[in-house]
């Protein structure tokens, strides 16, 4: 029973990373988008 919850959960984490690498309005959450990575070198 452990084991479904556990699949389920990783499965709906996979189903949300797919999600926000579709909308472009998550970009600005992706530590791999390089307007994030400018603005920290602004910042820094």
């Amino acid at each position: 029973m452990i084991d479904a919850v556990e699949q389920a959960s990783q499965s709906f984490l996979a189903h949300l990373d797919a999600l926000e690498s579709t909308i472009p309005h998550c970009e600005h959450r992706s530590p791999r988008s390089p307007a994030s990575g400018r603005q920290g070198e602004h910042h820094g």
